[in-house]
């Protein structure tokens, strides 16, 4: 059996690596939002118009990236994490020679969940 200790370092690792990309790209997305308005899908935009709709996901990109800063609930954090990349994927798949990427940034949020998958629901 794993034990905590021995997780600590591969879950900062992947969680620091998926922190850092989700606030670059709120970081990004507030300098240069025309860049980044193209990656909203088009349906949500004609609901919502794109400035405040990129807004409000760059605000849920660094909330979510804090949090998996902070270590607290990983395997909640990765778990979003993970459906985050699989929706931004999804939604963009023709673009896929950009948002490849975000497929490896799946793979390393469940990786997060699969090493908490033994967290106690209230630590």
């Amino acid at each position: 059996m794993i034990g905590m200790d021995s997780i600590r370092l591969p879950s900062f690792l992947l969680r620091t690596g998926i922190a850092l990309t989700l606030l670059y790209a709120a970081t990004a997305s507030f300098l240069d939002p025309n860049s980044w308005i193209g990656y909203l899908p088009a349906w949500m935009r004609s609901i919502i118009p794109a400035e405040p709709l990129l807004i409000a996901f760059s605000l849920f990109e660094i909330a979510l990236g804090l949090w998996l800063i902070s270590g607290k609930h990983a395997r909640y954090a990765g778990a979003l994490a993970a459906l985050t990349m699989f929706g931004i994927t999804i939604t963009n798949i023709t673009n896929l020679d950009i948002v490849f990427r975000d497929i490896g940034l799946l793979a390393a949020a469940l990786a997060i969940v699969a090493l908490h998958r033994k967290e106690s629901p209230n630590p």
